[in-house]
């Protein structure tokens, strides 16, 4: 078990250092597995029909193997083969259980749509047993029928990187009850959004523009960022009342995204043509840009989803001639919702982007 342990610490170690410099996708994956456990059994025989013969030892020890498939969200396939040790009978002798068996399982709770089904699910398990008994001693018995409906019930607790464990309780027929601990294993390798190496890039590029240091690089400089395109000669910015350079700040109304997205929707873009309008009449107003998520995946993926998105409003300001040095992102992941992440209607409202307009000498500190 400390073997175990410790194997599972270290590969745990090795996959999160491999991760911080890109974005999993979170998303459910049909995953094959395969686990073992061990337990205790409740065998209790009917000797009621046999005269001279009792129950003298109930319990018994037993383990379990099991391979299944994660067929969909909701659903897994999984066979498992168990010994439950034997049953002890007066004036000697015992009988021994082994059952194989068919069960779909059905999982309940968030976790469950996500890669690996990583965290802590419940499950129900509905299935198709067939017990098989051996006897030890001269013992008088018969197997009236082998073929039984099976239930139960567990908990599930799994990692990123495939290890997890489980605790069950199994039912069979009316003579065999069991439960047990087990580890099991998801089998493949996690996916990652295309994306989220362009968004660290772009972090890179621009703390490289904004660090005053000179540091000495065998690598090429980075090119300047593209001039602002010009502007026509009567379009120079025209007076403007300061009350509406305060009108960007806070939360922007349309900047919203899809689950898991940091693409523009046709909404933001239109909305951030008017900002970038505005902003070319109030050459000197700082701005920071606050972006977020619903508590949709892990806490990491949705700092980096975060991330992309402020620098998704940036880029495209950018594009529209607003100054690159003007603007500081900043990446909150899902750490200050504005609404109730248990609805839909809520996980929407928490998927937005803030442009929050800072006084000269304001304390507005970069966090990326």
């Amino acid at each position: 078990m400390l073997l175990a342990t410790s194997f599972f610490l270290s590969v745990s170690s090795h996959s999160t250092g491999a991760e911080q410099n890109r974005e999993i996708d979170d998303r459910f994956t049909r995953s094959i597995y395969a686990g073992a456990g061990m337990g205790f059994s409740v065998l209790e025989p009917n000797t009621r029909k046999i005269a001279g013969w009792d129950l003298n030892d109930t319990t018994g020890t037993g383990g379990q193997i099991q391979l299944g498939i994660d067929l969909f969200k909701q659903m897994s396939l999984e066979f498992h083969s168990a010994r439950l040790g034997s049953a002890g009978l007066s004036p000697s002798g015992r009988i021994k259980y082994d059952v194989n068996a068919l069960s779909a399982l059905i999982y309940a709770g968030g976790n469950r749509d996500r890669f690996k089904r990583t965290g802590l699910t419940a499950y129900g398990r509905g299935g198709f047993g067939v017990l098989r008994n051996s006897a030890v001693g001269e013992v008088p018995f018969r197997t009236i029928d082998a073929n039984h409906l099976l239930w139960g019930a567990g908990v599930e607790y799994m990692h990123m990187n495939g290890f997890g464990a489980r605790a069950e309780v199994i039912s069979v027929a009316e003579d065999v009850r069991y439960g047990q601990f087990g580890m099991i294993y998801r089998f493949g390798q996690p996916r990652y959004l295309e994306s989220s190496t362009e968004a660290l890039s772009a972090e890179s590029s621009v703390t490289a523009e904004d660090n005053s240091e000179q540091v000495v690089r065998n690598d090429p400089p980075l090119p300047p960022p593209p001039p602002p395109p010009p502007l026509l000669e009567h379009s120079a910015p025209e007076p403007v009342a300061k009350n509406e350079c305060s009108t960007i700040d806070g939360e922007i109304d349309g900047i919203r995204f899809d689950i898991g997205a940091a693409d523009l929707t046709a909404t933001a873009r239109s909305v951030l043509d008017s900002v970038a309008a505005t902003l070319a009449k109030c050459p000197e107003l700082p701005l920071t840009v606050s972006a977020h998520t619903d508590s949709l995946g892990t806490e990491k993926t949705n700092y980096i989803l975060s991330h992309r998105r402020a620098w998704a409003v940036i880029n495209y300001l950018r594009s529209a001639g607003v100054n690159l040095l003007r603007m500081t992102p900043r990446a909150f992941g899902e750490t200050r919702p504005v609404d109730n992440n248990n609805t839909e209607s809520g996980r929407r409202n928490n998927r937005r982007v803030e442009l929050i307009a800072n006084n000269p000498g304001g304390d507005a500190t970069p966090n990326l």
